[in-house]
């Protein structure tokens, strides 16, 4: 089983992203490492993988107080192709800024990071079960004669919680 940290789910796309040609068109390379096909799904991954760099320093922050200097250079560098790069121009516009001292650094950050969360990635069979007992509970939602406003509450809950396990990765 994988590790599961915001260190390791950056470290990962990015060495996935390193094995995409550099020609290809930045958002063709991004709609594959997100297995996404279309610019709204885009924007709204994209959003969270730009999240990633700052959920890795707040939990380095938290937890190794002095820790500055062993995230400085690879933020900066994941940071500077996020603002570079261009989706209607090559993938090199993002790639290029992720050297092999960035994918270093960063594995220390995702190692570190491991060592006081241990957490594991959840498998593919298990969501899918939680995924179809939320969408029975929606169905089931649907013929309940509960309070209007409360069943549309709970209806956004569990449309969240479903999206949530369908962008897992």
């Amino acid at each position: 089983m994988d590790k599961d940290n915001p260190g390791y789910r950056l470290h990962k796309l990015l060495m996935a992203g390193k094995a995409i040609n550099k020609q290809t068109n930045c958002r063709e390379a991004w709609y594959t490492l997100l297995e996404i096909s279309d610019d709204v799904s885009l924007m709204t991954r994209l959003s969270k993988v730009m999240a990633l760099p700052q959920q890795i320093i707040d939990g380095l922050s938290e937890n190794y107080p002095d820790s500055a200097n062993t995230w400085r250079y690879w933020q900066g560098q994941v940071v500077a192709g996020f603002a570079a790069q261009n989706f209607s121009a090559a993938w090199s516009t993002f790639i290029d800024h992720i050297d092999p001292h960035t994918l270093t650094y960063l594995q220390l950050s995702t190692d570190m990071l491991d060592r006081v969360s241990r957490a594991k990635v959840i498998g593919s069979e298990d969501l899918a079960k939680v995924r179809e007992s939320l969408s029975f509970i929606y169905e089931e939602l649907r013929t309940s004669e509960i309070d209007d406003e409360l069943k549309k509450y709970l209806f956004r809950s569990i449309r969240k919680l479903i999206a949530a396990i369908d962008e897992y990765k």
